[in-house]
């Protein structure tokens, strides 16, 4: 978005802008514009100029929030992940514990599998939770098309 933005606005004003000489002070000026900072010690002066930065405003306005919730989606998803291998190393300790004779590590072996099994039967009631809101919204989608067509069908 910034380097397509910076090369419209240095093709657009160029020519006519003696505040924009290079795409480098193109790419200064949508910088500060994209990050809402606004100098205000540049600006466009041609009508395709105000309509490149309006438009990337608004496009950035969506692109840059998307991309920062994929970020820390991301983020979250990796953090779950080490989370799980962290539980995972401890079972196999468990499991090592069990099969060495230690006292408790048959117990300790079976309290572990028992709470990975609780914590996988949450993520299944959830999973399965979500897929009959899905599956109920597609029938009531389905049942309205269908009530459309009926309409339709009487209206001809």
């Amino acid at each position: 978005l910034l380097s397509v933005t910076a090369g419209l606005i240095y093709s657009a004003e160029h020519i006519v802008n003696p505040d924009i000489p290079d795409y480098f002070t193109a790419l200064y000026f949508t910088l500060t514009t994209l990050t809402t900072v606004g100098f205000g010690d540049i600006s466009p002066v041609t009508t395709a100029g105000r309509w490149i930065v309006g438009g990337s405003i608004l496009v950035g306005s969506v692109v840059i929030p998307a991309q920062a919730a994929a970020l820390v989606e991301a983020l979250l998803d990796r953090e779950g992940e080490k989370q799980d291998n962290g539980a995972e190393s401890s079972l196999m300790d468990d499991r090592i514990r069990a099969m060495k004779g230690d006292s408790n590590g048959g117990e300790i072996l079976s309290l572990s599998i028992q709470s990975r099994m609780d914590r996988l039967e949450g993520k299944v009631e959830d999973t399965n939770m979500r897929l009959d809101q899905v599956l109920a919204i597609l029938e009531a989608r389905v049942a309205l098309e269908d009530k459309e067509e009926e309409d339709l069908d009487l209206g001809t």
